[in-house]
């Protein structure tokens, strides 16, 4: 399906290096890593929007993507919810294809054209489209505001909705989706969950919504922020976070070990040494040959064990602990002057909140009456 080999990219600093990944048919993966890790230039060099500097991204032949950027600009869109939705699916250059096909039907090259054109169509469901689209906008809680209202006077949070619906619309067999979530309320994300899962379409993620990206995804790609390479681990983030924990503490009891050895070698390096000198001074008699001699081997045999010890200790070599990026920790102390009104919520709001939670829960609530 999707093919990654090699993708490097710079920009006066190093961003991503030597980036190689597979995405099978089908599979939902998380691309995670601290921010700035070039998780977003990653997925736009997928998505072909940003050049690499180095590599390539190879896709099956008639591989659709659609591509969620992180920031998306509808400041000047001054098209209807429904014109938007229409050309940025493609709908409206095929249904525009079509008909002028259709007037030169006598041709061949006509009528090729018309029957590829139409094979797309079909394959977005487009006589089904507007359909569709209010299926979509009641999903994301779209369905009070009317398809003919401009997309500018839309909301922050309303536009990206919008947006995503156009993504989702688009039949791609992959979806590059990058912080979906931002400015979506909990329904909205509830139901772009389920609607992720049930798709067939492949699909990386980036978001900072473990919940979410729990619920979906069965692999995690990491990018490291020091080396800039991709790592893969099979399972979801929780199973992620579980994995590196193991590696960590596997690696801090081998540099505790090794520290160990080290210390062990150094000291009875230096003990022997200490004794092979002090044996070498001791004072005997003159006459006493055969006990001086045997000082003296004594004394060599126990120099040649010393040397034979820092032997060892030099050929050990250290194991070099992971780097590890420390949180920024930002202290935040509570003042004396709180506001007067921090939260507000109606009754009918706070029992979709509740339901909605307790829908997202790993175990099932049972009221009952009293």
């Amino acid at each position: 399906m999707l093919h990654v080999t090699g993708i490097s990219q710079s920009y006066g600093t190093t961003i991503l290096s030597n980036i190689s990944l597979v995405l099978g048919d089908g599979v939902k993966v998380a691309l995670i890593g601290p921010n700035g890790s070039g998780k977003s230039t990653l997925l736009s060099i997928i998505a072909g929007v940003t050049k690499p500097d180095g590599g390539k991204v190879e896709l099956s032949p008639g591989c659709c993507i659609g591509y969620l950027p992180q920031e998306i600009d509808t400041s000047n869109e001054h098209r209807t919810i429904k014109d938007y939705l229409r050309h940025s699916t493609g709908i409206a250059e095929l249904e525009s294809k079509m008909e002028k096909c259709s007037q030169r039907m006598d041709d061949s090259e006509s009528a090729r054209l018309f029957d590829c054109a139409q094979e797309q169509y079909l394959r977005l469901e487009g006589y089904d489209f507007d359909r569709k689209v209010n299926i979509m906008m009641h999903g994301f809680g779209l369905d009070t505001i009317k398809d003919s209202r401009p997309v500018s006077q839309l909301s922050g949070g309303q536009k990206t909705k919008v947006a995503l619906i156009g993504v989702l619309l688009k039949g791609a067999d992959i979806l590059l989706l990058d912080e979906p979530t931002n400015n979506l309320d909990l329904p909205a994300i509830m139901w772009l969950e389920s609607y992720i899962k049930a798709s067939q379409a492949s699909c990386l993620l980036v978001s900072h919504d473990q919940v979410f990206v729990d619920r979906i995804v069965s692999k995690v790609f990491e990018i490291d922020w020091y080396s800039r390479e991709l790592s893969e681990f099979k399972g979801n983030y929780t199973q992620y976070r579980a994995h590196k924990e193991i590696i960590r503490n596997q690696e801090e009891k081998r540099l505790e070990e090794q520290e160990e050895e080290i210390s062990r070698l150094e000291h009875s390096a230096k003990e022997k040494k200490s004794w092979a000198i002090s044996g070498g001074k001791q004072v005997t008699g003159d006459n006493d040959k055969y006990l001086r001699g045997y000082q003296r081997d004594r004394s060599a045999r126990i120099g040649t064990t010393a040397k034979s010890l820092e032997k060892a200790r030099s050929r050990i070599k250290r194991v070099e602990p992971s780097k590890i990026r420390e949180p920024l920790v930002i202290a935040l102390e509570p003042t004396d002057n709180p506001a007067k009104q921090a939260l507000s919520l109606t009754k009918h709001m706070l029992g979709i909140m509740i339901r909605s939670l307790l829908d997202r829960l790993p175990f099932q609530f049972i009221m009952v009456n009293g």
